[in-house]
């Protein structure tokens, strides 16, 4: 595969941060997005009234929330095939946009297109050792989410890598990049130029992928951070550093206990004043070389 916390406006940064007030969910169906909301301190609900603004109003270590984008993705087993052809490989993409100071952004969820359409023409392929952003983000989970876990170990870690493909291919088939295509946006925010956003995650993924790939349960030592993916302004993001986001849902595997956080540059658009300014000078100056 939502805070109503208004004092987290005062961000834990040493510069102003500016949150959206203007964001909103596009899907292509209500099913396909969920909010999250905290209704006791720590305790996250199911609350689709709850404003899409307020749910993105906390910061990474107070969450209050989350907006998840594809929401039913991990849920409905026509698409856990990312086969080309199949549901998955075109699901259309849920999105979240708005502006934060003045800064537009576009945060969406991922299909099977996005995954594994190769680099330079090469069409949609599944398999492992493909140029595709589901082969990037694969080897960049096992070098950087798993191997430094493993402690130097170089038994362990010569076994990881020679299972990579057979890993790979039983992570694509169960489901995996579909339950990674489904983000859930925590916080938002521009700061200095930057936006700063937070995935819902959890703190720690092993058992998680225990359940998913229990024949490599040796291979999947405690603490594992991976976050889903989502796309920033068409740029894949994610993360294999999380911190306690201060909340959990009460389900079986404490869900959104914790973020991490990514950044993005933040490009404003200019205010409407400041292009009629400019033109005005353009044309002064225009008129003093006549």
């Amino acid at each position: 595969m939502t805070s109503f916390l208004l004092p987290l406006l005062v961000a834990t940064s040493a510069s102003a941060v500016t949150y959206s007030t203007d964001a909103i969910v596009t899907a292509p169906e209500p099913t396909q997005s969920y909010i999250y909301r905290e209704a006791t301190p720590g305790n996250l609900v199911l609350d689709n009234t709850h404003p899409v603004t307020s749910a993105l109003q906390g910061t990474a270590g107070a969450a209050g929330g989350n907006v998840e984008l594809f929401a039913t993705g991990d849920l409905n087993p026509l698409y856990l095939d990312p086969a080309n052809g199949q549901p998955f490989s075109t699901v259309p993409l849920v999105s979240l946009t708005g502006t934060a100071n003045n800064a537009p952004f576009t945060l969406t969820s991922l299909n099977g297109t996005t995954w594994f359409t190769t680099t330079g023409g090469g069409g949609y392929s599944t398999a492992y050792g493909s140029t595709n952003l589901a082969n990037t983000w694969f080897d960049d989970f096992v070098d950087n989410g798993i191997i430094p876990l493993l402690g130097g170990n170089a038994i362990f870690i010569n076994l990881l890598n020679s299972n990579r493909p057979a890993l790979f291919n039983a992570f694509r088939d169960r489901g995996g990049f579909t339950e990674l295509s489904d983000p859930n946006i925590s916080h938002l925010y521009e700061d200095a130029g930057q936006f700063n956003i937070g995935l819902a995650g959890f703190i720690d993924q092993s058992p998680r992928l225990r359940v998913l790939l229990p024949e490599y349960g040796l291979l999947i030592p405690d603490g594992i951070q991976a976050s889903e993916v989502v796309l920033v302004n068409d740029v894949p993001k994610y993360s294999f550093s999380a911190v306690a986001s201060g909340v959990t849902l009460m389900d079986d595997f404490q869900s959104y206990s914790g973020t991490y956080v990514i950044t993005a540059p933040a490009i404003p658009v200019p205010e409407p004043a400041g292009v009629a300014l400019s033109a005005l000078a353009g044309l002064a100056l225009l008129r003093r070389r006549r």
